[in-house]
């Protein structure tokens, strides 16, 4: 089994880009770097030079960090992407005289909140309970949606 794939970090990003685009969904993957570079004021010490391999395998140049700056801007990319990748979006089909009273979000260990109206939409057209991003953690684990319909005649 190959441990290299190519003669040149070249040949071995486009390798690792082309798997984790048979992995993953588009755009379901991001690449950032903490390096140096020579727009950054980092200086290279001894033994080290610019990234300029790994800058290109990155591409995206608002994804390269200074490592000689705080690592706060990388992270917050990093946890920016994965919150995009928490679903938002449940199917729930409701009858036309149902309606969502309140949402409640369980997390891992149990606890539950309840969330803000303004948190979340329904759409009868689509089927669909809408939450916003920032309404879910990556510690959250369940919903639990309460339906209430409109009072209904009792048939004799």
């Amino acid at each position: 089994m190959p441990l290299m794939y190519g003669p040149s970090t070249a040949d071995i990003g486009a390798y690792f880009k082309s798997k984790a685009s048979s992995v993953f969904k588009p755009n379901a993957y991001q690449l950032e770097a903490i390096v140096l570079e020579p727009e950054f004021s980092c200086s290279p010490g001894q033994g080290q030079s610019y990234a300029v391999n790994l800058a290109q395998f990155v591409g995206d140049k608002s994804h390269l960090f200074p490592i000689c700056e705080s690592y706060a801007p990388a992270l917050a990319g990093v946890l920016s992407f994965a919150q995009g990748l928490i679903q938002t979006d449940f199917t729930l089909k409701l009858a036309p005289d149902e309606h969502v009273t309140q949402v409640r979000v369980i997390a891992k260990d149990g606890g539950e909140r309840l969330l803000d109206g303004s948190a979340y939409t329904y759409s009868p057209m689509t089927h669909t309970l809408s939450l916003s991003r920032s309404a879910l953690t990556s510690l959250d684990s369940r919903l639990r949606v309460e339906v209430t319909s409109e009072c209904r005649p009792v048939v004799k």
